[in-house]
């Protein structure tokens, strides 16, 4: 049959990003849209790019649109609804440790950059472990707090100390 959703319809679909699943309608006839589409996440985030089919319909779409929202997703993971008006209407989630463009430091916003090409170009075990638990952390601050923590800068002033230290060692070895 077709579906028709009124503009203040509301359809919510849940999400399983660690099981890459999703709740999914599969329309015989027409779709018309309008209203809102909203997307819960059923399971924490994990720091892939996942794409789920949320509608399909074998007739055309038509509609206004819907007003999409993602409630309770974490700053560091942009939603994206693609095939708007199109007989597929899929959702693209993907970590963004940049924060969709928050102004961060220089330093910081280069960490976020090297994150999301590690992201893209598919991390190892060790490394999905630790974007895993940053695409988490609950409000920008934190996940800017995170970026701060991986600079390299600390551990700079930290070389110079060590090796001083080393240096008295070895004389004291050697004298």
């Amino acid at each position: 049959g077709d579906l028709v959703q009124s503009a203040t319809g509301v359809v919510q679909f849940d999400v399983d990003m660690a099981g890459a699943i999703a709740d999914r309608l599969d329309i015989e006839g027409n779709s018309t849209l309008n209203g809102r589409l909203e997307v819960n996440l059923a399971t924490p985030a994990v720091a892939r790019i996942r794409e789920f089919t949320l509608l399909s319909s074998q007739g055309p779409a038509s509609g206004a649109g819907v007003a999409f929202n993602t409630p309770g997703l974490p700053p560091a993971l942009q939603a994206e609804l693609l095939g708007a008006g199109t007989a597929s209407l899929r959702l693209r989630l993907r970590p963004d440790f940049s924060l969709n463009g928050t102004a961060l430091s220089a330093n910081r916003s280069a960490v976020a950059e090297h994150l999301n090409a590690v992201v893209s170009a598919g991390p190892d075990q060790g490394m999905q472990h630790l974007l895993d638990r940053l695409v988490v952390l609950p409000t920008a601050a934190s996940v800017q707090a995170a970026l701060q923590r991986l600079q390299p800068e600390p551990l700079l002033t930290l070389a110079p100390a060590t090796w001083r230290s080393g240096m008295r060692f070895n004389n004291v070895l050697h004298s």
